[in-house]
């Protein structure tokens, strides 16, 4: 899990897939227009100093926008941000695994992690600790007639490139959380987790409607040709 770090402080979440790269939401980069990305991984309390492994931080060289990214419906709500110099794995800091399908993961284990706010208030406070809640995927189908019964109304339909998860008051996404990654199991590895969605936008928060993320199969092919144009350039 990444701390993106923007004009203002925190930002957003973000997910290190490679040693010098962050997938992050491309709605988040409003925060740190005109200024520095700063990406903060092996954070865990933002308020301590006493860690056992201090946090890496580092300015982003480089940041790419999905180029097809709509702002007002979120569809390819994705960015890249490059780093000049590799994050260093640890006990606490590794590179997430990007699986091909949804079909590759165990749609019950998924878990969105985060410090965003645990209410849907300007005036209420990001968390220090990082928290996580289980989210299990919902299918397409349930999740578009879940978002129908919120204001979105009857003629809501949800654009291709997303994917759905959560829909229960026990657990939700919220304001902060954006940017931040569905991980889920691996159906082949169950010990080992994959990030299948980076935390878009959703309605309210736990009021039991479904969280909704960029889906990061859908996005491999961008992902990838961009990581290796970036890298090679440089």
């Amino acid at each position: 899990m990444t701390r993106i770090l923007g004009n203002n402080g925190f930002a957003c979440g973000g997910t290190l897939i490679h040693p010098k790269v962050v997938l992050t939401a491309a709605h988040c980069l409003k925060r740190v227009k005109g200024g520095k990305l700063i990406a903060e991984v092996g954070e865990w309390n933002t308020e301590s100093k006493k860690e056992p492994l201090s946090p890496q931080r580092q300015e982003a060289s480089k940041i790419v926008k999905h180029p097809d990214f709509n702002s007002k419906n979120l569809k390819n709500d994705v960015a890249l941000a490059f780093f000049e110099n590799p994050f260093n794995t640890s006990e606490v800091v590794d590179i997430s695994c990007t699986p091909e399908s949804i079909k590759d993961v165990d749609g019950d284990s998924c878990v969105a992690v985060g410090w965003g706010k645990t209410e849907h208030s300007n005036s209420a406070p990001y968390q220090s600790i990082l928290r996580k809640v289980q989210l299990p995927l919902m299918d397409r189908d349930t999740c578009e007639s879940r978002l129908k019964d919120t204001r979105l109304g009857p003629k809501f339909r949800l654009p291709s490139g997303f994917v759905c998860a959560g829909g229960t008051v026990e657990g939700d996404t919220c304001m902060g959380d954006g940017g931040g990654p569905l991980y889920c199991s691996l159906a082949s590895e169950p010990n080992r987790m994959a990030i299948v969605g980076v935390t878009a936008w959703g309605i309210d928060c736990g009021k039991g409607n479904p969280a909704v993320f960029a889906s990061v199969p859908h996005q491999l092919d961008w992902i990838y040709s961009t990581i290796s144009k970036v890298l090679e350039d440089d």
